[in-house]
Formats: structure tokens, sequence, C-alpha cells
């Protein structure tokens, strides 16, 4: 962007101010000198002002003039630093200000031609700097429609105007803005224009997607309130209206109803309900809404408390019915396996167990069952495909074990078993091992899959002082504990996993109130260019500051965040990190391009890509500098769709990176089909390669294929000279390890000796 001079600053102060700081320190001691004779001038006169001639000399005795001088120094010290060395200052911020402002901004003539545009402009409308110069205004607005001519005529007249307008861009495309003009005159009397531009096209899609949203809302076959935090109904859909309130909204709002009113609760439903919101934010249950002239109808009611400017609390209410997956309360069986209940398995144990206790010898047991991984079946094979491993593997209990053995389904994909007759610890283990056995041959679940494995927690039951469900919670949590432990095993209940699962616990909860805090950090990597080792691009990875214990790794709690869903809420922050110090990074180092890595959960979404692109816009993040990192494995667990997300990304200008490329099940037959810019070699191959030929004739033909068809190769950690020397002999484009730099802080980038070689000087 060019400099604006220092004229068009300070105009009142003419040419002057044009002058170099150097120029301007040469000329200060002949403006002193100037000064102090004009200042000596003045009180001459005013002397000679106040006695008679006869007594008055010519001119002040040397030691007064000298005090004149001395005294007039600070004057002219202030003068000259206000109009001499603030312009220069002033000029310095106002160009950093311009350049990292999140709006365009254009400066042009009187006649149309643009003179400078800043960033944000290039990157909103595809053009750079110099083609705007040279296309001018009529560039980017149809200078004779009848808008723009009223935008200019007005703009002449008042000195500032506002209108919006369809602009050009370079792909063809029309971007919705508004722009305000503002005219000025420069230090040679020319007329100048600078207009804001302020991009509408994500504010627009944001309410397009507002509005749909209300309708739908409105239009949801389900009953939905919202109340504020008096309880009083701010907000109902059609079908609230019609089966709650029994009002239109108007007379709702006008009567204040209040919730507890419209359900008309109990005392002690109501205090219920209430300490649950307060405590957990959220309650849910069944509901009858009394009705005086019909049947009174039973709902499944949830209450979520939201947090905004003002506390709100939704209201959801759904006809209670059993649904296939849901477990029935009619016969006291799992719809979808056929099994117990909880509730009726529950009771079973409470019934058939203080008969076997009473038997000498004999201990109870319960064990839990948890299948390893599930979650990638689903993410494989879809929720029907994870329903059939479930009944599957629902069928296998059934025919293993004895009649009087009794079964349910907890929940998704974990099943607890009640062995009544055993006599010891090595009987049930005997037959945890035998499901075990039998789950090494595939599930008949009617698609290939490979055989499966489960994690078992036992626990024996010696008396019953407490219920049925504490000994399941001990038997939980010592699935819980086998599974932790790499899965394809069983472990006894103990004391100790209570307390290790209450720390895992709360660990997910201080996560979970992380995603709404300061608490997670950006750390970026730097990624350099293999021929001369100039620095690319940053690779973003985040980092939790908890509050006791400390900076934590991703390895840390990235599993937990799995399982909790919070993975969108995690990216979210680090792309919120990426435009909080965008504008630092961006003036500190020589690039200002980031890789961003994408979680398999995030990337099996239908939508990834639509609110990847909104979240990136409520940010301000340019799209051109942003990289997306894909690992291989998530790509191949649906290829086609997942190509098309990829290909939808790259049509906007992200760049897409298939990470961790060559450690899952593609082949190098695929590269020429996947919608890429670039991959990353697994780092298993780069380790050791120095002295496997195997693994350098390995990345030897991936990079082959890869130069044939236009995609850069990234190599992961390099930790030695010798290394990088070896990879760059090898073909790669570009570099990334511990050699140039480890994962740091944006606060501390400046003070690494490592990033040093990266900065702007």
């Amino acid at each position: 962007m060019e400099e604006k001079s220092s004229a068009d600053i300070h105009p009142h102060f003419g040419h002057y101010a044009s002058l170099s700081t150097r120029t301007r320190i040469a000329l200060f001691p002949f403006i002193y000198f100037i000064g102090g004779i004009v200042i000596i001038v003045i009180a001459e006169l005013l002397r000679a002002s106040q006695y008679p001639a006869p007594t008055r000399s010519i001119f002040l005795d040397p030691l007064t003039s000298f005090i004149i001088l001395l005294a007039s120094a600070p004057i002219l010290g202030s003068l000259y630093k206000r109009y001499c060395l603030e312009s220069d200052r002033l000029e310095g911020t106002m160009a950093a200000l311009v350049d990292n402002l999140p709006l365009g901004l254009i400066q042009c003539r009187a006649n149309g031609d643009i003179i400078t545009a800043n960033p944000y402009t290039s990157t909103l409308l595809g053009y750079s700097e110099n083609e705007l110069k040279e296309g001018g205004q009529g560039l980017l607005f149809d200078e004779q429609s009848p808008a723009f001519i009223a935008f200019n005529n007005t703009s002449n007249r008042f000195g500032h105007a506002q209108a919006e307008f369809q602009l050009r861009a370079k792909n063809g495309s029309r971007i919705p803005v508004e722009v305000t003009s503002a005219v000025y005159r420069g230090a040679n009397n020319e007329q100048y224009v600078s207009m804001i531009i302020k991009d509408l096209s994500y504010i627009r899609k944001l309410e397009d997607i507002k509005s749909w949203s209300i309708s739908a809302l409105d239009n949801a076959s389900s009953p939905l309130l919202i109340v504020d935090q008096r309880h009083n109904v701010v907000w109902q859909n059609q079908a609230a209206a019609a089966e709650i309130t029994g009002r239109p909204l108007e007379k709702v709002l006008k009567r204040r109803a209040n919730l507890w009113c419209q359900l008309k609760l109990s005392c002690s439903q109501e205090e219920r309900i209430v300490s649950a919101l307060k405590n957990q934010h959220s309650w849910s249950g069944l509901l009858r809404i009394p009705r005086s002239k019909a049947v009174s109808p039973t709902y499944k009611c949830s209450l979520s408390t939201v947090q905004g400017r003002d506390e709100i609390t939704i209201v959801s209410f759904a006809p209670h019915c059993d649904t296939p997956g849901q477990q029935g309360k009619d016969d006291g069986t799992d719809a979808l396996t056929g099994l117990l209940s909880r509730p009726a398995f529950e009771q079973g144990v409470m019934e058939v167990a203080p008969k076997y206790l009473q038997t000498s010898g004999l201990s109870p047991a319960i064990v839990v069952f948890n299948i390893d991984h599930f979650y990638r079946i689903n993410t494989a094979f879809g929720v029907d495909g994870g329903n059939r491993v479930i009944k599957a593997f629902a069928d296998l209990l059934r025919t293993t074990f004895r009649n009087d053995v009794l079964l349910t389904r907890l929940h998704s994909d974990r099943f607890a078993a009640f062995f009544p007759a055993n006599d010891s610890k090595f009987q049930v283990s005997a037959q945890v091992d035998k499901i075990r056995s039998l789950l090494t041959l595939p599930l008949n679940t009617g698609f290939e899959l490979a055989s499966i494995t489960i994690s078992a927690g036992i626990e024996l039951i010696h008396d019953l002082e407490g219920h049925t469900r504490d000994y399941i919670v001990k038997a939980e949590h010592a699935a819980n504990t086998a599974q932790e432990h790499g899965g394809d095993s069983f472990s006894f209940y103990s004391e100790e996993m209570t307390e290790s699962t209450t720390q895992l616990v709360k660990l997910s909860s201080a996560l979970r109130a992380a995603t709404n805090s300061d608490e997670l950090r950006n750390a970026y990597q730097p990624i350099v260019s293999a021929s001369d080792g100039s620095l690319v691009a940053v690779e973003t990875l985040i980092r939790w500051l908890h509050p006791q214990d400390g900076m934590l790794r991703p390895a840390t709690f990235l599993p937990f965040a799995e399982e909790a869903g919070l993975m969108p809420a995690l990216t979210e922050a680090v792309i919120h990190n990426i435009g909080n110090d965008f504008s630092r990074l961006s003036s500190t180092l020589k690039s200002s391009v980031f890789s961003l890595n994408v979680s398999p959960i995030l990337f099996k979404d239908e939508d990834f890509a639509e609110q990847l692109l909104q979240t990136l816009d409520r940010f301000y993040i340019p799209k051109q500098q942003i990289i997306v990192e894909v690992s291989e494995a998530a790509l191949m667990m649906d290829f086609e769709r997942g190509n098309a997300i990829l290909k939808s990304l790259r049509q906007v200008g992200i760049h897409v990176v298939i990470d961790h490329f060559g450690r899952g099940q593609s082949s190098l037959s695929y590269l020429s089909r996947i919608e890429a810019d670039g991959i990353k070699i697994d780092k298993t191959f780069n380790d050791g390669i120095l002295h496997s030929k195997s693994k350098a004739d390995i990345v030897k033909s991936i990079i082959r294929v890869t130069q044939e068809l236009g995609i850069y190769t990234v190599a992961e950690g390099v930790e030695t000279e010798e290394q990088a020397a070896f990879l760059r002999s090898l073909g790669y484009d570009y570099l990334q390890g511990y050699l140039f730099g480890r994962p740091t802080l944006v606060n501390d980038i400046v003070h690494e000796l490592s990033w040093s070689k990266f900065l702007r000087s």
C-alpha cells in the first residue's frame, strides 16, 4: 500500500510537513534562532511602550536577551514536536491501522483513479492493488448507473455519502457491500475521495439463516417455548400455542404467562426442576399436560438454560411414545435388541440375587460389556450399520449364556449381564473370556466387518446393602479402566477406580467450561521451504491453559473432547484465536498463512464446509490464508463425499492438505483423484529414513507421482540438519519439525531464538 504524505495528514502545515525528519532536525537551529529574534523584538516593543524615549536603550541588555531565548526553548520545542515529529509517528500508526482494518479501504482522485487500496480490499474482491490502480473505479462500480451517479453527487455536495452496491469481483461474481465515502483536499489543494467498503454478504447470509431458523422452529410439529429468568413465556411456536398454552403469542405476552402455571405443576415438581436448572442448567423428564375437556397427554419435556445478554430457558416437548432403539416400558424389553430393559434388569437382579446370596460360597456378579471404538463403526457404516452390530452382539450374548443369566442393553453400545450362580472370580473371568474368543470371528451383521473387541468390567456382589444401579456403576468404572488400557481386556472393580473416574469427569467438565473462556490458546509451528528455508506457513496447534495443571497438550484432553462432543467448540476456539492473532502475526512474521487441522468427527458432518466458511467470515479471516489439513483416514471413510467437501473448499480459495498420507488404506492411484493442493507424508516414513533404503524408495515414489500431478509434499518430524538435507535430496517441497521451531504461543514468538529468522525486520 502506498504511504500517504505527512502533508495529507497535516494539510494546514503545508509543504514543511512533507520534509523528512532528518531535514527538519537540520532546520531546527535556524528556526529556533529566528523564533528567538522574533520574541526579543516583541519584548523590546512592549518595553518601549512603557518607558519614555529618553530613558530607554535601543535593545535589551545581553543577559535579558539570553534569558528570553532560554525561556522560549520549551515553547518552540513543543511546537516543533507537535508539527514536525508527531506527523511521522501518526503516519506510521495510520498506515498500520489501515493495513489491518477488517474493512475495505480505497483512496481515489476526483476523476475516479484509484491511488491505493488496503489488503482487505484485495482479499474481498480478488484484485491485486496494481490491478485496482490500473482499472480505477470503473473496475468495481457501474459508473453510468443512476445509483452511482446519485452517490457521487451526494458525496461531492455534502462531503460524504453512504449507499449499498454490488461490486464486481475478479471471478465475475457480484459482492453486496456498503460503501461510505469522504471527500477531502490534500496539501496541493487537489480533491481526494476515501471509500470504506463493508462486506454485507455474510451479514445477509446470517440474516437469512436466522429467518429460516425462526420459520423452521415456528412450523415444527413439536411444541417449543422460550421463557425468561422469571420463567414467563416470551416466545412460542404454533404447536405450543395449540397444545400447551392454548393462546396466540400476543395474548401470552400480554398475560405474562408463567411456565409453571401453564404446566400446572405441583410445588415439589416445580422446586425439583428449578433446582436442576440452577445446578445443572438442564432438566428432562415426563410431564402430563392437564386438559379440561380431553385426555391429558404425556410429553417428554426438556428444559435447557442458555446464557447470553439475558438468561433464557428453552423448553421443548415431544409426545411420549416408544420408538425403535428406545427401551420399552410396557413389555420390559429393549426395542432394538429384545434384551431386558434397564428397569426390568435392575428389578430382576433385586429379586433373584437374595436367593443365591443365601447359598454358601456363591458371589453373584454383574459384568458390563463395552464395544471398543464403536464410534468408528458408526462413522464408517452409519447409524444403521452401528445398530446391526449392536443387535448381532446382543444375539451372541443371548446364545452364549445360560437362561438364568439376565441380560440388558444399558445404552448405545454398552451391555450388562448378571451371573447369579457365580462362585469365584475365576468362573466369571472364564465367561468373559468365552465372549472375547467368540468375537475373534466376524459377527453376523450382513456386511463385511472385521472382528470387534470388547472391554469388560466386573463387580462381585457380596450383600444387597446397595441398589442394583450402584453395582452397575462400579462395573462400568471397571470397564472404563479396561478400555483406557487399550481395550480388548477386562478388570475387576476397586475403590481406586472411582477416584480415577471422578478425576476424568472433572477434567471433561472443566474442558467444557474452557471452551467459553480464554483458557484455550493457539501454538504455532513453522513450515519452511525446502529450497531456501523461508517461512511459508504456520501450523496451528491447540493448547489448554488449565487453572491448576498448567499448559496441557492436545493428547491430554482431545479424547475427552471427542467423547463429549466438544470438537466443534474447540475448532471454533482455534479459529477465534487465529482471528485475534492474525493482525499481530501478519505484522510480525514473514508469512501469515495458517494451517488448520480438522477432526475426523467434524469432517464427516455434511455441513462441515459451510460451517467452516461461516466461522472464518465471522472472525474476518481471509480464506486464501487458510490451509485445511484432513487426515487420510478421515477422507477414506467415505471418499466420494469427503472429496466433494475438499473440492468445495478449494473453489473458494482455501488450500487443502492430506495429513498422515501413507498411514491409511489409500494407494497412489487415489492421488490423481484427490482434491488437494498438497500432502503431508506420514512421520513414520521420515523416522529412520537415513538408514532405511525401503523407506527412502517409498518416499521417492510418492514424490515422483505428486510432482507429475502438481501436488506439493511436506515432510513432518524433521529434527536434524542431516535429516533435512536428505529429505531435500528426495524432492520434498516443504519441511516441518523441531529443527525449525517448536510449537510456540503468539506472545513468545518474538522471544524465541529459533523464530528470529522468520520475523520481519
